[in-house]
């Protein structure tokens, strides 16, 4: 029993300690963000500048948004990043990488 406890307790801990983006407006994106940024080392934190580079970089490319303006295509990262950690980020950016 004490060994079952001890296993929810670590597995609560991790789920805790798992950072998402808030990408509900461009605040608390901002925030989530710099956030998640700052508990990284500072290469997963250079991947994740990356990957949402390449994210915005893909969407500018699309037709479907030559008509938005800079706010417009931010929002649209946000809400496709909302609820992400930075792994699900990067491998939405890059695809599965082995590391």
């Amino acid at each position: 029993m004490l060994k079952r406890i001890v296993f929810l307790f670590l597995l609560l801990s991790a789920l805790a300690c798992t950072k998402t983006i808030d990408g509900s407006n461009e605040k608390t994106f901002k925030a989530s963000y710099d956030k998640m940024r700052a508990e990284l080392p500072k290469n997963k934190a250079n991947k994740l500048d990356f990957a949402l580079s390449k994210l915005l970089t893909n969407l500018v490319m699309k037709d479907s948004t030559k008509d938005l303006d800079a706010t417009a295509v931010r929002s649209v990262i946000y809400k496709q990043v909302d609820g992400m950690t930075a792994d699900e980020i990067i491998e939405l950016a890059y695809g599965k990488q082995e590391e």
